[in-house]
C-alpha cells in the first residue's frame, strides 16, 4: 500500500502547542512540512482555510492552512469539568520551500512517528467484559 504522504510524520518531543486564527489553541500530534495533525477542544470546519502561529526555534511563523478532516475523538474530564477532544488534519496552503525546510530542521526525522505495518495488536479482558454484560443483565 503506498502512503500519500512525501514527508514522514514527525511527533514533537515536547509539547507543543499552536495558535490557530489568534483565538484557539492546539496541541501540535506531528508534522509535516506539508501539514500537520492537531488535538483541540473544539471542531473546525473541513475544507475552511485558517492561519496557524507555530514556534519554529526562535521565530513564530504564521502559516495558511485548510482544514482537510475534523473528527471527535473522545472526552476528557481534567479538573471540575470535562471537555471534547477534537483531532484535526491541516493541509499547509502557500508554503515556500523555505519554510519547508525551517519545518524540517524544527523537527528532524530522528524522532519519527513509526509506520504501522500490518495488523494492530490489541489485548482484551474477556473476564472483564462477560462480567460487565452479566452484571447489565442482572445474571450475576
Amino acid at each position: 500500500m503506498d502512503d500519500r504522504r512525501s514527508s514522514c510524520r514527525v511527533s514533537p518531543a515536547q509539547e507543543t502547542c499552536v495558535s490557530i486564527g489568534g483565538n484557539r489553541s492546539a496541541r501540535l500530534v506531528d508534522i509535516t512540512p506539508r501539514g500537520a495533525h492537531l488535538e483541540l477542544a473544539t471542531a473546525l470546519n473541513p475544507n475552511h482555510t485558517c492561519r496557524i502561529s507555530l514556534q519554529l526555534g526562535d521565530e513564530t511563523v504564521r502559516i495558511k492552512a485548510r482544514v482537510a478532516h475534523c473528527k471527535l475523538t473522545g472526552f476528557t474530564s481534567f479538573g471540575s469539568g470535562g471537555q471534547l477532544v477534537y483531532r484535526a488534519g491541516v493541509e499547509f496552503v502557500e508554503i515556500d520551500e523555505n519554510l519547508a525546510d525551517t519545518i524540517r530542521r524544527a523537527y528532524p526525522l530522528a524522532i519519527a512517528k513509526p509506520t504501522r505495518n500490518g495488523p494492530i495488536k490489541v489485548k482484551v479482558n474477556v473476564e472483564a467484559l462477560e462480567r460487565a454484560a452479566a452484571e447489565e443483565h442482572g445474571t450475576n
